[in-house]
């Protein structure tokens, strides 16, 4: 599977090792990814989901089932390493570990609960978190789900041959998501009344709320 993404053009990959992403050029062919992963790099295949027909179907599984947008990363890590660093994402992420064993630290996140998308830091300050530590194995078969906005990190065992595992990436909606959705339809609803295009006066401010607003365009 792998390989087979790994040999078509366009593919979208990244490399990493040990917190620190490769400079040199993506690998286009398994002789050169076989190399690198050598060298303790571990190679992610990103959406490999609209380059595989099987993993195709089981993104649009998951986006049946969550009602949200899911893509699948592979992530091969060899022996004794890790690819990030401690990290989280912006979305609940379900790990399939496919070959090989690869253990996962995990933390709840209190230094940016659940973390919107748009403004992820660069420095998330993972050494900041102060919440008890969960280490989880996982062998081929098993699965992990880790929820949005959990500190995670994963790597194999100096003994151990090299993990491949997929990653399920799901973006669930938030309440943000809501008012996204909602705002250009109460534009287009309430365009031409001039009540609602008024601008609200500053004794009113503190009455008119959100929801306010979207029970009267529900109400309407």
């Amino acid at each position: 599977m792998l390989g087979e993404n790994l040999g078509q053009d366009g593919v979208d990959v990244m490399i990493v090792c040990d917190g620190q992403q490769y400079a040199g050029p993506d690998p286009t062919t398994v002789g050169v990814t076989k190399a690198l992963s050598s060298e303790g790099y571990t190679i992610i295949v990103r959406h490999a989901e609209s380059r595989h027909e099987q993993l195709k179907r089981l993104a649009a599984g998951f986006e049946d089932d969550f009602h949200a947008p899911a893509k699948i990363h592979i992530y091969a890590t060899p022996a004794g390493k890790h690819g990030f660093s401690g990290h989280y994402d912006a979305k609940e992420v379900f790990i399939m570990q496919t070959s090989g064993k690869k253990e996962y630290s995990l933390h709840k996140n209190t230094v940016n609960p659940w973390p919107p998308v748009e403004i992820i830091p660069e420095d998330m300050r993972y050494r900041r978190e102060i919440t008890p530590l969960m280490r989880v194995l996982l062998s081929a078969g098993d699965w992990l789900y880790i929820p949005c906005g959990d500190w995670h990190k994963a790597e194999t065992r100096d003994s151990d041959e090299t993990a491949i595992s997929l990653a399920r990436g799901v973006m669930s909606p938030s309440a943000m998501g809501v008012y996204d959705y909602l705002r250009p339809r109460l534009w287009g609803r309430c365009f031409g009344d001039s009540g609602w295009q008024r601008a609200v006066q500053h004794r009113h401010c503190r009455t008119m709320s959100l929801s306010y607003i979207i029970a009267n365009y529900l109400n309407n």
